[in-house]
Order: structure tokens, then sequence, then C-alpha cells
């Protein structure tokens, strides 16, 4: 009869640890996954950024200017650089007073979808259009921000 209670017993012990096992388990898993949610994300950054004043295709009293830069693509994704993709905010003042655009002929670039592949650079070119009148600042702040998941700011930009 002691025989039978230690070995109950003897279950009961290999259960319990058998139970700490299977949640040590899920709380690594869980520890990994949230390291791979991580290493998912959006990484990136601009280099050799240049801002240079354009002629205006039409008259409608804002400045343009042609935005050039590296896109080194450090994630372990694919980044389109179209135009929705970045957005250039003043330092201070009217977000909305600069938009950005992929290229005169919009539709043009829409169907060329340029990509920058992961672990990869690429020459992006956007268009700023700015009202100037809206501005309190001429530094602009460029921001990567794919698909409204986690904005990467790239830099600053002075207006010439």
């Amino acid at each position: 009869m002691y025989d039978e209670g230690r070995s109950g017993l003897g279950m009961w012990v290999l259960a319990g640890l058998l139970i700490l096992a299977i949640c040590g388990v899920g709380i690594f898993g869980a520890m990994k996954m949230n390291r791979l949610e991580h290493a998912a994300g959006w990484v990136a950054e601009a280099q050799d950024i240049t801002l240079t004043a354009t002629e205006p295709k039409e008259e409608n009293g804002s400045d343009y200017y042609q935005l050039d830069l590296t896109l080194v693509n450090n994630s372990s994704r694919d980044i389109e650089a179209a135009s929705y993709m970045f957005n250039a905010c003043p330092q201070r003042g009217d977000e909305y007073a600069v938009q950005v655009w992929d290229h005169w002929e919009e539709g043009e670039t829409i169907d060329a979808r340029p990509c920058v592949p992961s672990g990869r650079s690429a020459q992006v070119r956007l268009v700023l259009e700015v009202e100037p009148g809206e501005l309190e600042s001429d530094t602009l702040e460029l921001i990567l921000d794919p698909y409204g998941e986690s904005p990467i700011p790239l830099g600053t930009v002075q207006l010439p």
C-alpha cells in the first residue's frame, strides 16, 4: 500500500514537470515570435538626399522641388518607392502644405511601381509641391510610411 501511494506521488510530480515544460516551451516560443515580429518590421534609411527647385508644370502658386535620394532597404520585405509611401512634413506648421508626387505624369509611375528589394538600395526621385505661404519653416522632415505601419524618419532637408 505504501508503494502505491509513492508511485501516485511520482505520477503527480511527473505531470507537474510536464506542465512546466509545456509552459516553458510556450513562453520561449512567444518570446521568439516577438523577436521575429520586430525583425520583419520596416528598416530603411536615406542617403545622398538632394532637393532642387524645378519649374512648375502648371502655374498654381505652388513651388516645386525635385527630391532625389538613395533609399537603403534593410527590411526583410521589399519597399515600393511610390509617392504614397513617403511624406514630407514641415518642421512647424501645416503638414498638408507639402504634397509628395511620383512624377509629373502620375499614371506613368503608378504603372511602373518601382520597388527597392529587401537588403538592397535604389535611387528614388520624387516631386514635392510646396505651398510656401503655409510654411512656417523651410526645414522639411522626410518620412517613409509603409502602409501606415511604424513610420521611419529618413532625415531632414532645407528648401533652397
